[in-house]
């Protein structure tokens, strides 16, 4: 029988080591997870642009799900859109960007 195993982000601490314990997944099994995610751009530039320009961070829900094809074997995609404020170090707003920063990773 597939499993789907649910973990939020308020309960990360405690839901982890127990969902991390289970380890009885199986092929076609789905863990979904929401949890927060911290994006804090680097200012740098080769074009000095980054001596007059400041990003803001941006902390936000992110939520990702797992796919495991075998027990040991599984694929997690990552999706999390994070909003930052490009400004002058003057403090002069330039744009207001949206970052979309998908991951898929093999475990």
């Amino acid at each position: 029988m597939k499993k789907i195993v649910f973990a939020a982000a308020a309960a990360l601490a405690a839901a982890s080591p127990a969902v991390a314990a289970d380890n009885n997944f199986k092929a076609g099994d789905v863990m979904i997870r929401a949890r927060a995610l911290n994006v804090m751009p680097d200012e740098s530039s080769s074009m000095n642009i980054a001596d007059n320009v400041k990003l803001s961070n941006s902390l936000v829900p992110e939520l990702d799900a797992t796919y495991f094809f075998t027990p040991n074997i599984a694929a997690e995609l990552i999706a999390a859109v994070s909003p930052h404020r490009v400004s002058t170090k003057a403090g002069v707003d330039a744009a207001d960007v949206r970052l979309l920063p998908p991951t898929l990773t093999l475990q």
